[in-house]
């Protein structure tokens, strides 16, 4: 039995995942998954990068610095996430928000 809050996480993922899939490219795409994870969680900051090496190249975010640590999260190839100030979001929930980005990433990133 789905709880208020696991029905309104659903509706809001299979919202996101059709708002990502109508992106017109790959940025676009990541630019909107982030605008949406951080309206879902207010007080969040999400912020993509494509990795060369050693060196992290800024691509798109969204949210407000709150000087809390980031983690770091590897998405697909070379691309990946920084997520910062997500520490009250339950462990399953994250998950799944982290499958979210690894899918937008895959799906929307693989061609470019």
């Amino acid at each position: 039995m789905y709880t208020c809050k696991q029905q309104a996480f659903n509706a809001w993922l299979e919202n996101s995942l059709q708002v990502v899939l109508c992106a017109k490219d790959g940025v676009e795409a990541l630019n909107m998954a982030a605008q949406s994870v951080v309206a879902y969680y207010p007080g969040t900051k999400i912020w993509f990068f494509q990795q060369f090496g050693k060196r992290l190249s800024y691509i798109t975010g969204a949210g407000q610095e709150s000087f809390c640590e980031s983690e770091q999260i590897g998405l697909s190839g070379n691309y990946g996430v920084f997520l910062q100030n997500f520490p009250n979001v339950d462990d399953a929930e994250k998950d799944i928000l982290i499958s979210f980005l690894k899918i937008t990433a895959a799906l929307r990133l693989s061609s470019e």
